[in-house]
């Protein structure tokens, strides 16, 4: 039988990432997004600030395939940064503090990052680099306070002023699923890191994955969406924080950043929740591990 004589596929549908912001939008428009225990959107407007993002990082001259970088903390910000990126059809860089500046370096210049994020705790480091980065054509400074930090990184924007600027309307393009939609880094054990791929099958896939393991537990065990949230304590930057950020917006769940690990802080948002009835998933890893 010659090729054409076989029957074309009657549906295709590609598991990409945008499918997951989409649906949290419609069907869970105001489900909490937590950072530092104050409600700073909720799902239908982290799909425009999505939407703002890339429209943003479009400006600044990103375009499909292009690679972005990101060394920020757990906060509502990097969830933004999780969708906006690989959404449009750019690869978001997990970008890890905790490497000397020369791996750092030689990670960035490797995989050519076009735009670098970064949050202002980071701004001494990124300065120390800052001359060494061949590829990085802009610098974006997530702020608390929405204040620049004096530095010498040219040119530089702050992120909130960026998004403000940006229209909330954008386009997102129907991505083929083998495309890839970030990128990680071994430890490098023997020698420098290596760079891992990961398209928006494998995230889709690994999302539904484990969401049903969630949900399958019998009886009270079973995370319930309506009742249960998420506190993401895995840093973002490390293995897409296990996966937690794009499960928990497919669920729809209620989400909790607390930013920068820290035991106290960390005790103040329990103690605040403990006479909900709200049950936590807890997911456990010190930046310092």
């Amino acid at each position: 039988m010659q090729e054409e004589e076989f029957p074309k596929v009657g549906f295709e549908y590609q598991l990409i990432l945008k499918h997951l912001l989409e649906h949290a939008a419609k069907v869970q428009p105001q489900g909490a997004i937590v950072y530092k225990d104050l409600i700073r959107e909720n799902y239908a407007q982290l799909y425009e600030r999505c939407q703002r993002l890339s429209n943003a990082l479009k400006s600044l001259g990103v375009k499909e395939g292009s690679k972005v970088i990101s060394f920020e903390w757990n906060t509502h910000r990097f969830l933004e940064i999780y969708f906006a990126v690989p959404c449009m059809g750019a690869m978001m860089d997990m970008g890890n503090p905790l490497p000397v500046p020369e791996q750092i370096v030689y990670l960035i210049n490797r995989v050519e990052d076009k735009v670098l994020i970064f949050n202002k705790d980071f701004t001494s480091l990124i300065e120390s680099i800052g001359d060494r980065l061949k590829t990085v054509r802009h610098y974006i400074v997530l702020a608390d306070d929405g204040k620049l930090p004096e530095t010498m990184l040219d040119p530089i924007s702050e992120y909130e002023e960026l998004l403000l600027s940006a229209s909330p309307n954008y386009g997102y393009p129907d991505l083929n699923e083998d495309t890839v939609a970030s990128l990680g880094n071994t430890t490098g054990t023997t020698g420098d890191p290596k760079v891992c791929f990961f398209t928006h099958r494998q995230h889709i896939m690994h999302t539904l994955i484990w969401a049903n393991m969630l949900q399958g537990f019998s009886g009270e065990r079973g995370f319930d969406p309506r009742r249960d949230l998420m506190i993401q304590l895995v840093p973002m930057f490390h293995a897409h924080g296990w996966g937690n950020p794009y499960m928990a917006t497919f669920l729809g769940c209620k989400q909790v950043y607390p930013g920068r690990f820290d035991p106290k802080v960390f005790l103040e948002l329990l103690k605040k929740r403990e006479d909900t009835g709200t049950r936590w998933l807890f997911m456990l890893r010190s930046y310092d591990a």
